[in-house]
């Protein structure tokens, strides 16, 4: 259950570090701050450019319109060239922020589908003391001691439970 809620934490985590990735750089207070420039370069550009943006600028028109006041570049100064990458930076941050928004989501709902299955299945447990299988007295003393067995391996009674289970069974077998 641990790993379980560690792994939704992550990817919570994971899609708000891609929200990240495309509202910060035009944020005023870090609108060309250096650190922001390395961590958008080191994911946009190769190893021989740098990450460059232009404030108050776009190439594109429909992005101009949604409010983004930027264009970012990566510039390769050995070959004097500079490529926009605002279609990679959207692709990466808003396709990241999605996927991982997704899988954050269908991993909540498997804690809440194992949460319930798993009460469920001590309440079944703590109903019916003998075992799962209402049958029971028509099984041999293996298969009895076996889903027993089964029952405490799983996870669904204690050693307490099952250390108690067993001693009726071998009572009740040996009764007859």
């Amino acid at each position: 259950m641990g790993r379980r809620i560690l792994i939704t934490i992550l990817l919570n985590g994971l899609w708000i570090v891609f929200i990240g990735m495309l509202v910060v750089p035009f944020i005023p207070d870090f609108a060309g701050d250096q650190n922001v420039n390395a961590i958008l370069g080191a994911v946009l550009c190769s190893p021989d450019e740098r990450f460059e943006s232009r404030a108050n600028t776009n190439d594109y028109p429909l992005i101009e319109d949604f409010g983004i006041p930027m264009t970012p570049y990566c510039v390769n100064t050995r070959l004097e060239t500079r490529t926009n990458v605002t279609e990679k930076w959207l692709a990466i941050g808003l396709g990241g922020a999605v996927v991982t928004f997704i899988l954050s989501m269908v991993s909540e709902l498997l804690l809440v589908i194992y949460s319930i299955r798993n009460k469920t299945s001590k309440l079944i447990s703590n109903s019916n003391p003998v075992g799962f299988n209402f049958g029971m007295a028509r099984m041999s003393l293996n298969d009895r001691l076996q889903q027993l067995e089964n029952a405490r391996q799983a996870g669904t009674i204690t050693y307490d439970e099952y250390d108690q289970m067993r001693t009726k069974i071998l009572r009740e077998m040996g009764d007859n």
